[in-house]
């Protein structure tokens, strides 16, 4: 491989990874109060409980089959971000919900305000992080697709 080839792939992990850091805290912010999130996620919180393992740990199994499954059905889906992507959440999950442990009361505790507060800033977050991390490539491939 050289090194034009090199710089190009760490050029656009330097732009994904920090993209999957700060989501992953919006997921985290949407997972916290306990309210409900999207089918994906609501599956990988019921297996976090059913299995006694962080949210995180389940996203990196779950997503990271997922990869696997992607990469021998549709190939041509499966690029660089999304091998970042399904093995970096998971594990950013757990840092944040970590992290905001000991800022936030658990779920029962908190105010009505505060759980809506968290909903609407961790989604804001997931729609930021998620529009500056598609270049307008990905997303013409992936209207191909559709």
């Amino acid at each position: 491989m050289d090194a034009k080839k090199i710089w190009s792939y760490a050029r656009r992990l330097l732009a994904i990874i920090p993209s999957i850091f700060i989501c992953a805290l919006g997921v985290a912010l949407l997972v916290w109060p306990e309210w409900g999130c999207d089918p994906l996620t609501t599956f990988e919180i019921g297996l976090s409980n059913v299995f006694h393992v962080q949210f995180g740990t389940v996203a990196l199994v779950f997503e990271g089959i997922m990869f696997f499954v992607f990469f021998f059905v549709r190939r041509d889906l499966v690029h660089l971000g999304t091998l970042a992507w399904c093995f970096l959440i998971g594990p950013f999950e757990n840092f944040w919900l970590d992290v905001l442990a000991p800022m936030l009361p658990t779920a029962p505790e908190m105010s009505v305000g505060l759980k809506i507060a968290c909903i609407l800033i961790g989604s804001i977050i997931i729609i930021s992080t998620l529009a500056t991390s598609f270049s307008p490539r990905s997303l013409r491939r992936l209207h191909q697709h559709c």
